[in-house]
């Protein structure tokens, strides 16, 4: 399942009330009020120089977009865990909702980042005011002097605390206007508009050239997808296309939703010719990846590696992960659906269950041919 573009197009996710006091970047971190750390132990951030990087994440059980966004921490946390920095998920719920959410996603019970509930909102009162009504999930890193260093998306986190612990990062003074939400705002519009206009080869241009210009930048995994795409569906070049994709999964073996994207693409988006044993081999390579940067936590990204196992022959290991998959859309629902607090709307569920039935869907398709097959291909999966 090919996933939604975040950089040049946003994820619609969920808007926090406008809150009443804030830090700003610049400034001390406030200290955190928590009322139980439902998972990993309890730290204590009090705005205070000390020998750690924190990295404090807003989110909620009931913003998709936001639960997703526990692996992208997941994966800062052990990617910077020996340079101290530790990784703190906080929602401002009921203990038993998140205590619930935790305990039904057997994958986030196992992630390696502390997850927290905010005591009476304070926490999180202190934190989003600087920031205004922005969608969760959202993330403040505090530098080891106790700073609050930098507020941004999780996606964009990852490039702040490596210039952090390198020394090379230039804290914003209180009071100074915020950097632009894209790396270079002129550039994004220009590459919209060309794909409107359907000018691919100055679209590819562009792409071009963002990515040699910010390759660290919270749009990168955008301009990844884009050049991919208009490669191998719009310009149609196979062995530019090809040598892209072997080039992302080389060396962006964290990105993703940039391999999400590209697997998915290379399996539905070929011509009849074009599917030789190159694109199901391709497209598994970049699908496996995606699925390991989030330890299988997202259905579509689960969905997705579940086709390439389908395409290569080894049926038994697709209907698997496509019952993962399914398994996942549907403990989501049912926790939204218990949520007395923050009753879903109708459109919300509605999309869901739309999810639930393509999902639903494509496995029955896996386990028709299964039982046509009557055998199958030796496990390939070593998981």
């Amino acid at each position: 399942m090919k996933l939604g573009m975040t950089g040049l197009s946003l994820l619609v996710s969920t808007v926090m009330p406008a809150p009443v006091l804030a830090a700003d970047e610049g400034e001390p971190a406030p200290p955190l009020a928590i009322k139980r750390w439902v998972l990993g132990d309890a730290v204590r951030v009090v705005g205070q120089a000390s020998d750690n990087i924190y990295v404090v994440a807003f989110w909620a059980t009931w913003a998709k977009p936001s639960t997703e966004s526990l692996l992208t921490l997941a994966g800062i946390q052990r990617k910077f865990k020996e340079s101290n920095v530790r990784v703190i998920a906080i929602s401002d719920e009921p203990v038993d909702h998140v205590e619930a959410f935790v305990k039904n996603y057997p994958e986030f019970s196992k992630l390696d980042l502390r997850i927290a509930v905010d005591n009476d909102s304070n926490t999180t009162i202190a934190y989003m005011k600087a920031v205004g009504r922005k969608p969760l999930p959202h993330v403040f890193v505090i530098n080891g002097a106790g700073i609050l260093a930098w507020q941004g998306h999780p996606l964009e986190a990852q490039a702040v605390i490596e210039k952090i612990i390198d020394g090379s990062y230039k804290i914003r003074r209180p009071g100074e206007p915020p950097e632009p939400e894209y790396a270079d705002p002129e550039l994004v519009k220009k590459i919209e508009e060309a794909e409107k206009a359907e000018n691919w080869s100055t679209a590819l241009d562009l792409a071009n050239e963002l990515l040699a210009k910010f390759p660290d930048t919270f749009e990168v995994e955008d301009a990844l997808t884009l050049k991919f795409t208009i490669l191998y569906t719009h310009l149609k070049d196979n062995t530019a296309a090809e040598d892209f994709a072997r080039d992302v999964i080389k060396t962006h073996a964290d990105k993703y939703r940039a391999l999400n994207n590209i697997a998915w693409t290379l399996m539905t988006a070929g011509n009849a010719e074009d599917l030789d044993r190159r694109w199901p081999e391709l497209a598994h390579l970049a699908a496996r990846l995606a699925y390991d940067a989030v330890e299988g936590g997202s259905p579509a990204i689960v969905d997705t590696y579940a086709r390439s196992l389908c395409l290569l022959g080894y049926v038994g290991d697709a209907v698997r992960y496509q019952r993962r998959a399914v398994g996942i859309v549907q403990q989501f629902i049912d926790l939204r659906s218990a949520d007395e607090e923050n009753k879903p709307d109708e459109k919300e569920l509605q999309d869901l269950n739309n999810e639930l039935r393509n999902l639903e869907t494509t496995l029955k398709y896996y386990e028709e041919i299964a039982r046509i097959r009557g055998a199958f291909k030796p496990s390939e999966d070593r998981r």
